[in-house]
């Protein structure tokens, strides 16, 4: 593959034109490290010396006799694209070279217009494009897989992050922080002001006075305090800042980290339907135990005083 470190590489010509490929053959005859030199005369056949062999780098000719133009450079991209592919062109069809490095070739050579100098300039620069290329989107994709394992672990722990310039004072919130004050997601661009509108008015000028001493340090924190939530929901932060000062002198950024310490819960709940009538059904059960219970005493009390049947009779 490119970038190994064998000591021979493999390139592999897909062109029709066996003065082109010898020519090419020559070049490389006395070249450093040696190169073992492969041909394929279509596209189909490339394909399959790709699939039998190890090969390092292409040389494409973009007219061959089963397709031709960037057709051909899209085929072979869509089937080939771990492998460095360098487009040949004629002298008239320069602009297609410079047309095919855009999307997606390493370099492109003029037939006729170069020498063995020149390819293998073209050779060691293309092979060290692809693995600079290859390293920086496997880069890109781990930062993109460490970005989505921290957004988890923020939903789980309740924490967030956002960015803040202390120029303008303009924040960039996470999606945590939207989801700890209650507000959809990227519904607006928040700015400090915004986030002291959420602070408990007791906490205040606490609050205020840490973002203005914050500025001075290079870390600064933990601040503990209140938000109140639509005057009745409160949540209680823990605050970090970090300074970090780019070249630009207007762009310097706070980081922030809020973290949830107490769950959203309200001061005082309302009694539902439901529970407004278990609790009517057991005041009515209680009322008529009392009058049940104190027509018992009654008739007990009454019993002993008299027990001729004249006051028996007037009994319910």
């Amino acid at each position: 593959m490119a970038g190994s470190s064998k000591k021979m590489l493999s390139i592999l010509v897909i062109e029709d034109n066996r003065a082109d490929v010898e020519m090419i053959r020559i070049f490389l005859e006395d070249s450093k490290p040696k190169h073992q030199l492969l041909n394929a005369e279509s596209l189909s056949e490339g394909f399959y010396l790709l699939d039998e062999h190890d090969i390092d780098l292409v040389l494409l000719d973009l007219n061959l006799p089963d397709t031709n133009g960037f057709n051909t450079l899209r085929r072979f991209l869509e089937k080939s694209p771990g492998v460095p592919v360098v487009v040949m062109t004629g002298l008239s069809d320069q602009r297609k070279g410079t047309e095919s490095v855009r999307a997606g070739a390493q370099d492109y050579l003029v037939k006729g217009e170069f020498d063995s100098k020149q390819l293998l300039k073209v050779i060691r620069y293309s092979l060290e494009r692809f693995r600079l290329q290859a390293e920086a989107e496997e880069r890109a994709s781990k930062a993109s897989d460490e970005k989505s394992r921290l957004k988890a672990l923020q939903r789980m722990a309740a924490l967030g992050d956002w960015e803040m310039d202390i120029v303008s004072n303009a924040m960039e919130w996470s999606e945590e922080v939207f989801q700890i004050f209650q507000i959809p997601a990227k519904s607006f661009s928040p700015s400090l002001s915004d986030y002291l509108g959420y602070v408990h008015r007791e906490d205040r000028e606490k609050v205020e006075k840490f973002f203005a001493e914050a500025v001075k340090f290079q870390e600064f924190g933990p601040l503990e305090h209140r938000i109140l939530i639509d005057n009745r929901i409160i949540k209680t932060l823990s605050v970090r800042t970090r300074i970090r000062f780019d070249r630009k002198p207007t762009a310097s950024y706070s980081w922030v980290v809020c973290k949830t310490l107490r769950p959203p819960r309200q001061n005082q709940l309302r009694p539902t339907k439901r529970t407004m009538k278990e609790r009517a059904n057991l005041i009515l059960f209680l009322a008529v135990s009392y009058l049940i219970k104190s027509a018992s005493i009654f008739v007990r009390r009454s019993a002993q005083r008299c027990t001729c049947s004249i006051c028996w009779s007037r009994l319910p």
